[in-house]
């Protein structure tokens, strides 16, 4: 019976549709960005520089023992690294809805323990650990300020006082 109205009148039926269409796509720009659920693993890099060393003396003196630390930290799912002449990448990703902040803690507090065994001008030089920043962040844009995701965080530590 409710069909028999559509059948009648197509037009109407294509006017709905396009309403409910042009509504749709309102309502896809408008949606504020923290209702998007987390998709992707949280991820942390850990990078080292070992100044005139080959790779293969980068990855024994500083991936081995860096791996040997941080495997088996909390919410982990696996690590990838890259040894080069003279640096070192280690990737390593989180479960799904892991905290980031806290992810990075835990690795910088593993990183600590396993500074003692680095050679020394990777010490002085440093081993830096640090969140990446999602891919999607690239694309998706703020629906108040139409500012890259990206920027919204540091937006907050340029614009807001410490109290």
């Amino acid at each position: 019976m409710f069909s028999k109205i559509f059948i009648e009148r197509p037009r109407f039926a294509i006017v709905i549709a396009l309403v409910m269409t042009i509504a749709g796509v309102i309502s896809l720009f408008s949606l504020p960005i923290a209702l998007y659920p987390q998709i992707t693993t949280p991820e942390i890099n850990i990078s080292a520089s070992y100044t005139g060393a080959s790779a293969e003396v980068v990855a024994n003196s500083i991936g081995i023992p860096i791996e040997q630390e941080v495997n088996g930290v909390e919410d982990m799912i696996y690590m990838s690294s890259t040894s080069q002449d003279g640096s070192y990448v280690l990737m390593v990703y989180f479960n799904v809805g892991t905290d980031k902040d806290i992810a990075l803690v835990n690795v910088q507090n593993r990183l600590k323990q396993v500074e003692p065994l680095l050679p020394e001008d990777v010490k002085r030089l440093g081993v830096t650990a640090t969140n990446k920043v999602a891919a999607e962040d690239n694309y998706v844009r703020d629906s108040r300020t139409g500012m890259k995701a990206s920027y919204i965080p540091d937006l907050k530590v340029w614009n807001i006082p410490e109290g």
